[in-house]
């Protein structure tokens, strides 16, 4: 039976799956804020550009031109006793996707909560609490794996099926919090943190170290599955278009995505540490404007959701301290 091929904008959305992901929602704000902000998303370009999106091109060229996985792929251009770097890549994204997993039955356990309102006021710590590591996480975990061997069932067709279904999807939640974020009182000084760069931090290597890092796991990029991906590519694809495409679309819904952290000014205390950025999904200690109008370094930032959003801060703060 011939196998399923993408087709061009099946392919992009499936690749577009594997970029966007809860480091977009909940990663990326915090590493911005910490690493100067508007230099970082230079760097973070940067590396998109010399790293990500070479990459992608090769994983994808490979991956069609001997039709195999990463398995298979490094077998027959290095020979069969490199066949253990492509199980060492497979291992690293199974090793990964056993995270996922237990995330995205989490994600769907307070989906489930705030669907029948027990994100209620006051209830979120005792909500994690109950749930995090107990049998109902479990039953939730199962699930989520349920869900996503269903779609690898069905082989290509069914990851491209999904993804026209689940990428836009995404990407219209994003936009929508985004704009609701938009809305709040001080969420121009919000961008203004997030665009603006402070121009010595880019000469720290380590920000350098954490934009290559971030362009990775923003585009996918090294990681096999796309190389896997390449393996149902058409010949007539391009596959430099298809890369570009997934590069630029993963970057605008990231900055799409930051943009839902509004920021209002406060007194509160400097914030440039990570050790409080890992609340900057719902609530975070943000920069606020000195008077001499210099880049703002205190104050506290709020998304969408009102009194959920407090929910959102005990959630988020417990899973980063857990993982």
């Amino acid at each position: 039976m011939r196998p399923h091929l993408f087709t061009s904008r099946g392919q992009i959305l499936a690749l577009l799956g594997i970029a966007i992901g809860t480091g977009t929602f909940w990663r990326f704000p915090r590493i911005v804020a910490t690493h100067g902000g508007g230099s970082f998303l230079i760097a973070w370009t940067i590396c998109l550009l010399l790293w990500s999106f070479p990459l992608i091109v090769t994983e994808l060229a490979i991956g069609r031109s001997f039709r195999a996985g990463p398995l298979g792929s490094f077998a027959t251009m290095l020979g069969q006793r490199s066949a253990w770097l492509g199980a060492w890549v497979c291992w690293v994204v199974v090793a990964g996707g056993l995270v996922s997993a237990v995330v995205m039955g989490w994600t769907m356990r307070f989906a489930f909560a705030a669907a029948l309102g027990e994100l209620a006021e006051g209830s979120a710590e005792e909500l994690w609490s109950a749930v995090g590591w107990s049998s109902n996480a479990l039953a939730f975990l199962f699930l989520a794996t349920l869900m996503a061997a269903a779609v690898v069932f069905f082989g290509s067709g069914g990851i491209e099926r999904a993804a026209r279904v689940l990428v836009p999807s995404l990407v219209v939640l994003i936009a929508i919090l985004a704009i609701r974020a938009m809305t709040l009182p001080g969420a121009n000084l919000g961008l203004e943190t997030l665009l603006r760069p402070d121009w010595p931090s880019l000469a720290n290597p380590w920000m350098w170290l954490e934009a290559l890092n971030h362009s990775v796991w923003t585009a996918g990029a090294g990681w096999g599955v796309v190389m896997t991906y390449g393996v149902y590519t058409r010949t007539s694809q391009d596959t430099n278009l298809s890369a570009l495409a997934v590069v630029l679309g993963s970057f605008l819904i990231s900055l799409v995505a930051a943009g839902r952290v509004g920021c209002r000014p406060t007194d509160a205390p400097s914030w440039m540490q990570p050790s409080a950025a890992v609340r900057v999904f719902g609530m975070a200690e943000c920069p606020s404007r000195p008077e001499d109008g210099s880049p703002a370094i205190t104050g506290t930032a709020s998304t969408f959701g009102g009194d959920i959003r407090v929910k959102a801060i005990s959630f988020v703060t417990k899973l980063h301290t857990e993982l």
